[in-house]
């Protein structure tokens, strides 16, 4: 079995790769080895080559960010903001750059044996923040953890059995063929936990304060305020340059903006449209802004007396003016969503007929559903720009006579309740950390997914759209696989669960002095590089 080494390449194409070299009978194999890093790993292996090329003068960085912590367990986390900590602390398998190129965090080579088994090798010399050793047995435990938590069981699903062949290889069996698994390995929820931890203080205290082998050491967490980490210096790939991160929960846009404008923040994420252009005209600042995986989307719960009818469901679609959202909120800094998933996604397609805006065309089916004189319902929102998106929706719609109230929730709060089926509509958004379609739609749309179940908050049933998750999810032909994908698409705009409402480009600023900051459009941020020198 001859290995080479490979470049981390876009996912579409390794996708690909992978189906070719499986094909033909018999164990046809490609591996790679670890040709490129993380910016971890870039970070640590360069500090000492950094810091004798300049003295760093400052390396405790202040973060401004808009939602707290939900949850600090990697196999419990499902939201962006738990994903920046998790990130810094543990460490995954693989990792995905923003641009969908896949590398390696944890893995030093890997082989694919056929198209359900792979062979990885880890890095040796691995130490969780207590001194212990990170081992196979924490990979398999973690893996298998997976498969029973609501956040990864349906990509962790895929998994058959974990072979721990030594302290630093194992084999990973899968239950039929899964393209999507080496990018699943790079998400922040299949993140390595130390096995001993929570078997010994469970689940719970380990969430409470979480041990990993990342590059930042957890320092503590006080809810609806800030958390704090420390550089772990014994990281396996070399001390990071920041020494200490403190990420600031500020909820205001505004606020943030000002906490970057007075320096009480180094860096300020997920600004306001409107505070852009002062970040812009500022000097002593610097501003960032891309269009990337995320979409935002206005959710109907379909188990609701008024929306579990397609009809009503379509109306809303219709009704809803999305150019003038993003005129109005989003400053024209965004775009109107056409589909179901990112603009960077593969399968996303820029040809998906999207609902026009038609007030009478809405009136018509409201008509038809029986609905004619309206209802009442209530739409639960989080954050600044959310709750104006929803005052500019609730005037919308009560042009086809549905009166909305707006209820604004605290973000923990606010996840709880998706999970309940209680809610009529809310706005959320959908960042796919893997950039592979697959968790677009296997996380948010099954029928076994509803709830507490897993993601699907509008609880949405549809046997055709099971059957094309499920089927798209093993298919090794690329092509055919990203027409599956585009396919759902179609019967998601017809079905209409969601309104998509549009792609933000996730401003944030910085100080214009702060060195090693890098824009990630995706908002997978990592914080270990940022510094200031003389």
């Amino acid at each position: 079995m001859k290995k080479r080494t490979l470049k981390p390449v876009f996912a579409a194409t390794l996708a690909a790769t992978l189906m070719l070299t499986a094909c033909g009978g018999g164990a046809a194999t490609t591996a790679t080895t670890a040709a490129a890093t993380t910016a971890e790993e870039t970070t640590t292996a360069e500090a000492t080559t950094v810091a004798t090329e300049a003295k760093i003068v400052k390396d405790e960085i202040v973060v401004a960010y808009n939602s707290d912590v939900v949850s600090m367990d990697p196999q419990n986390q499902s939201d962006v903001a738990s994903g920046l900590i998790i990130r810094h602390i543990f460490n995954r398998l693989m990792s995905i750059s923003d641009d969908g190129e896949l590398g390696m965090d944890l893995v030093e080579s890997y082989e694919m044996v056929d198209d359900t088994t792979y062979r990885f090798k880890i890095k040796e010399g691995v130490k969780f923040h207590d001194g212990t050793d990170l081992t196979t047995a924490d990979v398999k435990f973690t893996l298998e953890r997976a498969k029973t938590m609501s956040s990864t069981i349906s990509s962790a699903s895929h998994i058959d059995e974990i072979i721990v062949d030594s302290d630093h290889e194992f084999t990973l069996k899968l239950t039929a063929p899964y393209p999507a698994i080496l990018y699943v390995l790079g998400n922040m929820n299949f993140s390595i936990v130390p096995e001993h931890i929570i078997n010994e203080q469970g689940a719970e205290a380990f969430a409470a304060n979480p041990i990993g082998s990342g590059p930042f050491k957890f320092v503590e967490w006080e809810p609806l305020d800030h958390w704090t980490i420390e550089r772990y210096d014994e990281y396996v790939d070399g001390p990071a340059l920041a020494s200490k991160i403190t990420v600031k929960v500020v909820p205001e846009a505004g606020n943030r903006c000002i906490n970057l404008e007075t320096g009480e923040a180094d860096i300020a994420l997920r600004l306001s449209e409107i505070d852009v252009p002062n970040v812009e005209n500022n000097k002593d600042l610097i501003a960032y802004a891309e269009v990337g995986a995320s979409i935002e989307f206005m959710g109907m719960n379909c188990e609701n007396e008024y929306f579990d009818d397609v009809r009503v469901r379509q109306a809303v679609n219709y009704a809803i003016n999305k150019q003038e959202i993003v005129d109005t909120i989003l400053e024209g800094r965004g775009e109107p969503a056409n589909t179901y998933v990112g603009k960077t996604i593969p399968s996303y397609n820029p040809d998906q007929e999207d609902y026009p805006f038609d007030v009478e065309k809405a009136k018509e089916l409201m008509k038809e559903a029986g609905h004619e004189d309206g209802f009442d319902v209530t739409i639960t929102v989080n954050g600044d720009v959310r709750t104006r998106t929803a005052t500019l929706i609730q005037a919308q719609l009560a042009e086809i006579g549905i009166n909305v109230d707006i209820e604004t929730l605290e973000w923990g709060t606010y996840l709880d309740q998706l999970k309940t089926g209680e809610l009529d509509m809310y706005i959320l958004g959908w960042s796919n950390s893997t950039i592979d379609p697959d968790r677009s739609f296997s996380t948010l749309f099954p029928s076994d997914q509803c709830g507490y179940d897993g993601n699907n908050y509008t609880f949405f049933k549809n046997t055709e759209v099971d059957k094309l998750i499920a089927e798209a999810a093993v298919n090794t032909d690329h092509e055919a696989r990203m027409k599956q994908y585009q396919k759902l698409q179609s019967v998601l705009m017809e079905q209409a669960p969601w309104v998509p409402l549009f792609y933000q480009q996730q401003p944030a600023g910085t100080n214009a002095k702060l060195k090693g900051f890098e824009y990630d459009k995706n908002a997978n941020f990592y914080f270990g590089n940022c510094r200031y020198e003389e």
